[in-house]
């Protein structure tokens, strides 16, 4: 009865095994051979923009004015999301958004709106409201979380004093 069980026991710990090994493998050529969707719409017409910002904050009571340009340029289509890439960067820096604050290993950033809502995707943000992104950067990790105004204000005395961005621009994706 004992031998019966040691190889029932064998059996499974192999088949566990076998599974746990080949299953990642078996689902990615199920996905390609049979779900995936070669067809990808083609690239918009217009696949680069520049766009001239202003954003006026305060911090600490002293009024600062940044008067940017932010490039957006079409990264290829991302297959598993089905939606099209978009890199954003400010021209002067080469950072995704405006930078307000840098001390010691965090930062805080304004992102006025995303790439795809200046290059004219359907679908992506329609008002671009502004959203601060505080970032912390350690030996191991790094975190990044919105910030609320409040918390902006209560935690490092920034306050977002207006912003201006050109339309956005009408382009073609047939």
């Amino acid at each position: 009865m004992k031998k019966k069980y040691k190889i029932i026991l064998t059996i499974t710990i192999i088949l566990v095994i076998i599974i746990i090994l080949y299953w990642p493998w078996f689902m990615m050529v199920k996905y390609y051979v049979f779900e995936h969707d070669t067809i990808q719409p083609p690239p918009p017409e217009i696949t680069y923009g520049e766009f001239p910002i202003e954003l006026i904050y305060e911090i600490n009571g002293k009024t600062i004015t940044v008067n940017d340009v932010y490039i957006c340029k079409y990264n290829g289509y991302n297959d598993a999301l089905n939606t099209r890439r978009w890199i954003g960067q400010m021209k002067s820096t080469g950072e995704y958004a405006v930078l307000l604050y840098h001390k010691g290993n965090e930062k805080i950033f304004c992102r006025i709106a995303s790439p795809g809502f200046f290059m004219g995707e359907k679908g992506s943000q329609s008002v671009p409201p502004y959203t601060v992104i505080k970032e912390k950067n350690t030996l191991f990790s790094q975190s990044s979380s919105v910030v609320n105004e409040n918390e902006l204000y209560e935690q490092y005395k920034i306050k977002i004093v207006s912003w201006s961005f050109p339309e956005p621009i009408e382009n073609t994706f047939e």
